[in-house]
């Protein structure tokens, strides 16, 4: 897929297996934050697909930080789903300048 698409959407976008596999569905979720309105509005748009979650994870979009930690808007984006019985952890910062689609894959069945 491309990644433009992925950023650009706005909305959640829901990535499946190329296998077809759907077991997997709704038990890990990735929401990859950029900071930015559409990134907001996805994770204000998801609450349901989440709350089916057994794990949600922010996934930071942006320049490389030294120790590739969650920065203060990921926690806080974590406390606000939490808040909605969302069980969420901030994982780490994907380098604006990678490959996006990779990284989250990885993140995906990592």
């Amino acid at each position: 897929m491309d990644d433009a698409v992925i950023m650009a959407a706005g909305r959640p976008v829901l990535l499946l297996p190329n296998d077809g596999s759907v077991s997997a569905l709704a038990r890990r979720v990735l929401s990859a934050w950029s900071g930015t309105r559409e990134a907001g509005r996805a994770v204000v748009d998801a609450p349901p697909l989440l709350q089916q979650a057994q794990d949600v994870r922010i996934i930071s979009l942006g320049p490389d930080k030294p120790d590739a930690s969650p920065d203060e808007a990921d926690l806080a984006t974590c406390t606000a789903l939490v808040r909605h019985h969302i069980k969420c952890k901030a994982t780490e910062r994907i380098a604006a300048h990678a490959d996006v689609d990779r990284s989250l894959t990885e993140q995906a069945i990592g």
